[in-house]
């Protein structure tokens, strides 16, 4: 529909490339054909193991458009965790791209590479197809953390899709002048949101790189650049961000905030007063927020709550707002009856965005998605999520906590089963219980505690790498306390209350301990003991498996530009995670800054010489100027 609207309208960019609305639906269309040639209908499950890029995009509509079901393989999941999911779904296609072939674990599924493939795919029509799927048939699969010890594949239909879309765009304003930014991975709900809203209304898609969608600087210089007017993320970010943006200098920050965004979404956990009020009281952005809340297996978000500004009660949490289209929300207490208005129940979702449950898993399906007693529509069901709210005065829902031990993480749902299961595998674990904690920034992390064999007394790095073979990097604790025992509550149960407070000491590395060396170094141990809550560490210690992540890197980042006055990208700590290493990389730049600024001045100067009296000056700086500046 938006081809024939607006055909030469930009619908996907990625850094330098850029797709209209005609151009994409021409890529989509060859790619579907040639799908169907390999027998992609209706149910057919097709893999999609891409790099963010515009292929991603292509890959995924192509494959709705044959009528068959996306299912996501993040390329940076463990191949465990990858041949798991696609020996389950029985996909026989996978979609990827040349780089990531060595990524995929074994398996007999047929293989198309959407770079090198692709002059075949071209041999295809432009033309619209028919698509061999009905509202009833899946639309894709995409997995969550499960509390058995292995994930869970959440099948969502097209029906679903089709109402969350709709629904949606009507509750958030959207429309096709907007730009919207898409930063989620293909692995999580909201990734579908952040395509599927903005292309069935001809509005642009920004694809952000890795290092943009982590980065808060190079993410806000990037809606700048775009003009992008929306902006989708999780309260955690959105945290980051303000906190990266006000560190800057005056005009540094005027800079970047001057720019079209207009709304910002936020979902996945819970959001403070305090993050929202930076930006109308301190940045003086007068911009629009919403926050949102839903699951995977609602197709997405099911509740909206335009937020009003307020001055008072800065840790005060933002209610989940009320209910968009075609859904149902009951707070119900244990007899499954709703609860009475103030009082806490659990959070039933009924409508027509639920999911057909959870592939190859009957008993767990019967048990979460229930028959809906309050609906006269036969086989209606409600989801069971877990989590407790309460009616306030106005009918909005304020989110109170979860029922079970389920971890909402930087806004991912993470059952800390899965991880306990993984790590009771290990030889030396005797016993293992995985809960959240909060550093001093009143940021959350998973913190593993641990009764182990005292003759094999793992180190914390051996922890991890034993954990990163099987579980994603959202799922790797940041904190390992080793106990002679669990404490037990009377009924033989871990007692969760009883364990201590995370260490902040110095974790049990198999690195030497040194001490730092040079002014670089001794600034460096200072950001990361600042940033880690880490007391004592050496130029030597890694900083992820002193339980650095990808959110602590962009602090580091943001510590490094106010010490050293230089922008570093994340990827620099991710290239060069010890104290020694990024010393090196830090040191490097200033020399050449400072060569810069020398090349500079010797330039100025032979503005005005003669080119004789310039090749006399050129001979005697080689030093200064390299093989790198010969062509200036």
């Amino acid at each position: 529909a938006q081809v024939n609207r607006r055909p030469d309208a930009v619908a996907i960019v990625f850094e330098d490339q850029q797709l209209t609305n005609r151009e994409l639906n021409r890529r989509a269309n060859q790619l579907a054909h040639h799908l169907q040639k390999l027998n992609v209908n209706s149910e057919v499950k097709v893999g999609v193991c891409l790099e963010r890029s515009i292929e991603m995009v292509v890959g995924i509509l192509g494959i709705l458009k044959a009528g068959g079901a996306f299912v996501t393989l993040d390329p940076v999941y463990p191949k465990d965790r990858l041949s798991f999911m696609i020996q389950e779904t029985q996909i026989p296609v996978v979609l990827t791209q040349e780089p990531l072939l060595k990524e995929l674990p074994e398996h007999t599924a047929r293989v198309v590479c959407l770079d090198t493939d692709w002059p075949s795919i071209l041999q295809h029509s432009e033309e619209n197809l028919n698509s061999r799927a009905s509202a009833t048939n899946l639309a894709y699969v995409i997995y969550t953390s499960g509390s058995t010890g292995i994930p869970k594949g959440a099948m969502v239909m097209h029906v679903s899709l089709w109402h969350y879309v709709q629904d949606l765009q009507v509750s958030l304003g959207i429309t096709s002048a907007d730009v919207y930014l898409h930063t989620a991975s293909i692995a999580f709900s909201s990734s579908v949101r952040q395509l599927f809203v903005p292309l069935s209304l001809g509005a642009t898609v920004v694809i952000t790189t890795q290092e943009q969608k982590t980065n808060p600087l190079a993410l806000f210089d990037l809606i700048k650049r775009r003009d992008v007017t929306i902006m989708d993320t999780v309260p955690t970010f959105l945290r980051s961000c303000t906190h990266a943006l006000a560190n800057l200098k005056s005009t540094s920050e005027k800079n970047l905030l001057s720019n079209k965004l207009r709304l910002i979404l936020t979902t996945g956990e819970p959001l403070s007063y305090q993050v929202i009020n930076k930006w109308r009281f301190e940045f003086k952005h007068d911009i629009r927020l919403i926050n949102m809340y839903g699951a995977t297996e609602t197709s997405g978000s099911v509740t909206v709550h335009p937020v009003l500004y307020e001055n008072g009660d800065q840790a005060k949490i933002v209610p989940l707002g009320q209910p968009i289209a075609n859904t149902q929300i009951y707070l119900l207490g244990r007899d499954l009856q709703p609860v009475s208005a103030g009082a806490s129940g659990g959070i039933y979702i009924a409508g027509l965005r639920i999911a057909r449950g959870y592939l190859n898993r009957p008993g767990l399906t019967a048990e979460t998605f229930i028959p809906d007693s309050f609906s006269d529509m036969p086989g209606a069901r409600l989801w069971k999520t877990g989590d407790l709210a309460r009616y306030l005065p106005h009918g909005n829902i304020e989110f109170i906590g979860r029922i079970d031990y389920q971890i909402n993480l930087r806004g991912i749902r993470i059952e800390p089963e899965e991880i306990e299961s993984v790590l009771a595998d290990h030889p030396a674990v005797q016993q293992v219980v995985i809960v959240a904690r909060e550093d001093e920034q009143g940021e959350k992390f998973l913190a593993a505690y641990l009764a182990c064999d005292v003759e094999y007394m793992p180190t914390d790095s051996s922890l991890r790498k034993f954990l990163r073979s099987k579980l994603p990097d959202h799922m790797i604790p940041s904190s390992f306390v080793v106990l002679n025992a669990l404490p037990l509550t009377s009924s033989g149960k871990v007692d969760r209350q009883a364990l201590p407070a995370h260490h902040t000491t110095l974790p049990h590395l198999k690195s030497p301990f040194v001490d730092p060396r040079t002014p670089v170094e001794e600034a460096l141990v200072g950001i990361w003991s600042n940033v880690l809550s880490v007391d004592r560490i050496g130029i030597h210690d890694n900083f992820f498996e002193l339980g650095g992540n990808s959110l602590l890197g962009t602090r580091v980042v943001s510590h490094i530009r106010d010490t050293f006055l230089m922008d570093l990208p994340l990827r620099s700590v991710f290239e060069n995670p010890t104290v020694l290493e990024l010393a090196v990389v830090i040191a490097q730049k200033k020399a050449e800054k400072a060569d810069r600024e020398d090349i500079d001045q010797i330039l100025a100067q032979l503005e005005m010489l003669s080119d004789e009296e310039a090749r006399g000056v050129l001979s005697s700086k080689t030093a200064v100027f390299g093989e790198r500046s010969k062509d200036e």
